[in-house]
């Protein structure tokens, strides 16, 4: 943390709430905004503008709460003064999005099929979901895997998924999901790769057979040092860029492309786009780029 702790921005004074209404209507100060939106920026790559503030107050004054402390500069100098890093875990974790679902994008699975027959890998097929959250897309590569090997009997695969969060790992390593999302999942999907967990009605668990070819580990993007030791033929990273400045984005994308196997494809959301950076990678469909063989 001495990094941080170097800053020259000032703590505001402690701002004292005497009472649950009068924290309610706190708002971070102008200086709290910019040391709380530069160490995001610093730890996670994340940028929050200004008209993303009141986001900022609201997923924070949970913490704050949490905490039992009485106001956001109190925090502030929590984080500044947090040597073990383990508040600033849970500041991450707080000001991480996380929105997923099974079969998110489906496009980008049926093209992963028609490409798996064209290109067939053949034993130990290495997928990365770069930025899984809870858990939904690394289990959805699964699934699909799962059906591609019945016809495929000499496919394998294996996939990492990697998080900042370590609260949604935590969630995507127990796979326990709310009945409302097996409306995402396709029905014989449901039969063949899902497990009732009574007596708990309200919830399903993904198969334990499925999970055998997975492994999740937490994982920063922006530690451009940091490497999962392997190449990998898909590499998933979706609705993840527009929350990074474009000097980050230009350092993940080449992080990414040493990491893909010659042939490989790299898979984005369906609202982003590699046009505006200096890469090898060739769109082959949209959102879907391809490492080149030679």
């Amino acid at each position: 943390m001495a990094k941080l702790m170097s800053s020259n921005a000032a703590v505001d004074p402690q701002v004292s709430c005497q009472n649950l209404d009068e924290w309610q209507s706190s708002n971070v100060s102008d200086n709290e905004f910019k040391v709380f939106s530069k160490l995001i920026l610093e730890q996670a790559g994340i940028e929050i503008p200004p008209e993303k503030r009141s986001l900022l107050e609201v997923r924070l004054n949970k913490r704050v709460r949490t905490l039992g402390l009485n106001s956001f500069s109190e925090y502030l100098a929590m984080l500044l003064h947090d040597r073990e890093h383990t508040e600033l875990t849970e500041f991450i974790n707080a000001l991480t999005t996380n929105t997923t679902a099974f079969f998110r994008e489906s496009f980008h699975f049926d093209y992963l099929l028609q490409h798996l027959e064209s290109n067939p890998a053949g034993k130990d097929t290495y997928f990365w979901s770069a930025a899984c959250s809870s858990g939904e897309e690394v289990y959805t590569l699964a699934m699909v895997c799962e059906e591609f090997s019945r016809t495929h009997p000499e496919f394998t695969y294996k996939v990492l998924g990697t998080d900042i969060d370590t609260e949604r790992l935590a969630m995507s390593t127990e796979a326990i999901y709310e009945k409302d999302k097996l409306e995402e999942i396709p029905h014989l999907m449901q039969l063949k790769y899902l497990s009732p967990t009574s007596p708990d009605p309200a919830h399903f668990a993904i198969a334990a057979e499925l999970k055998r070819h997975i492994k999740f580990r937490q994982h920063n993007l922006i530690a451009f040092d940091a490497s999962p030791g392997i190449t990998f033929n898909y590499i998933f990273l979706r609705n993840v860029l527009f929350y990074f400045p474009m000097e980050n984005i230009r350092q993940v994308i080449s992080k990414l492309e040493r990491h893909l196997s010659p042939g490989g494809l790299l898979f984005v959301g369906l609202t982003e786009t590699l046009h505006h950076l200096d890469t090898e990678l060739i769109q082959v469909a949209p959102s879907v780029y391809q490492k080149p063989l030679g």
